[in-house]
């Protein structure tokens, strides 16, 4: 069937024009409700979060996924200490702390990064982490601006 054919096919068949047919303003009147209850419902969850992670520092939804949720805190920590460093440890220079907060940032980031649970077990991405980790956990005493 060549590519003609196949539109022909495709512009007679009465499913799909049903299918891509516009709205019409009863359906949407019809769904309003589900939809407003489920915004609803996400914003008193996240207004909930807001003070258990005041209270506690974090959510029970940010337990979920809480590798997740470390990383996406710790990443943001790590750029505003690289962002605003006035110092760094007595035994490096600027330039070797800066690399190493890049190197931290790149692991944190590779797994925020990724799309699948099969990126994260990936090689790449499981090297960088775990280089970011064990120098976060060398040099945790020295996170400070």
């Amino acid at each position: 069937m060549n590519k003609n054919e196949n539109k022909e096919k495709i512009a007679s068949d009465k499913s799909l024009e049903e299918l891509f047919k516009p709205s019409t303003r009863w359906e949407n009147i019809k769904w309003f409700p589900i939809r407003l209850w489920t915004k609803i419902e996400y914003k008193w969850e996240d207004f909930i979060a807001f003070f258990q992670r005041g209270k506690r520092g974090f959510a029970d939804k940010d337990v979920w996924n809480f590798d997740y949720y470390l990383a996406g805190v710790i990443l943001g920590g790590l750029k505003m200490l690289k962002k605003y460093q006035t110092g760094y440890p007595p035994k490096l220079s600027y330039q070797a702390w800066d690399k190493i907060l890049d190197e931290m940032i790149e692991g944190f980031e590779a797994r925020l990064n990724c799309e699948s649970y099969e990126e994260f077990l990936s090689n790449e991405v499981d090297k960088k982490l775990n280089r970011s980790l064990q120098l976060f956990a060398q040099y945790f005493g020295s996170l400070w601006t």
